[in-house]
């Protein structure tokens, strides 16, 4: 088959054309699974938090952006672009996302900022030092679970955990009052949010292993036989 001489341009300049775009789609498919892997490969981590304490984050790479999803219950700061500080507010859950220079995500967490229980299980034990008591928390309730001698223990171990969440700080973070302006005679109204506040349950699971010891004086009278004769 002899083709014209003047359709040679044009059959080339197509042939190239549609190599271009064969190039774009391979470009285009690479770039989306490489995104995809990207994305995959970032698994989301859980950290736990302490309220009003901090916690030191390393990066995988440089980071270029973050997001907090709730700021009113954590704070991140960077100092370098591999280093985040996470900064307890107040209790309860958000995302936090880090982001790379292309856009790309390169950490992914779930942070829960809880009450730090450290501080009530080393009462426990300095008041009750015979007991075995583990303290959890469960959405800022307080879970006492373990061992103790007896029942006053259990309840010494229940009473020290009500003034562990209802002393000092609100359940849902720091409140202050503050002043809303005078009257005429000189008075100032306060505005105390700490009146609304939350309050923590306390669950006590403990169980008690020692045995209440009940002493019988029992008392063997020996009666005669001619006593007995009477009687019958």
């Amino acid at each position: 088959m002899r083709l014209n001489g003047k359709l040679l341009p044009f059959l080339a300049a197509a042939a190239i054309s549609l190599l271009l775009i064969g190039t774009n789609a391979s470009g285009l498919a690479e770039a989306k699974a490489a995104s995809a892997g990207v994305l995959a490969s970032v698994a989301t981590q859980r950290v736990k938090l302490g309220l009003n304490k901090s916690v030191v984050i390393d990066l995988p790479s440089d980071a270029y952006d973050i997001l907090v999803a709730n700021p009113a219950v954590a704070d991140a700061v960077t100092r370098t672009a591999r280093r985040i500080y996470l900064f307890g507010k107040a209790v309860g859950e958000t995302n936090i996302f880090v982001f790379g220079p292309n856009g790309e995500q390169i950490v992914s967490l779930d942070l829960a900022v809880e009450r730090d229980v450290a501080g009530l299980e080393d009462y426990l034990k300095r008041f009750i030092p015979s007991s075995q008591i583990k303290v959890e928390l469960l959405n800022d309730n307080v879970v006492l679970t373990g061992t103790v001698d007896t029942p006053l223990d259990a309840k010494r171990a229940g009473d020290l955990a009500t003034i562990f969440v209802s002393g000092g700080e609100a359940t849902t973070g720091q409140y202050s009052q503050t002043a809303a302006g005078g009257s005429v005679n000189g008075g100032v109204d306060i505005n105390n949010p700490d009146q609304e506040r939350r309050v923590s349950k306390i669950v006590n699971l403990l169980q008690i292993i020692g045995d209440d010891q009940v002493t019988l004086k029992v008392t063997v009278a020996e009666v005669s036989r001619s006593v007995m004769k009477q009687l019958g």
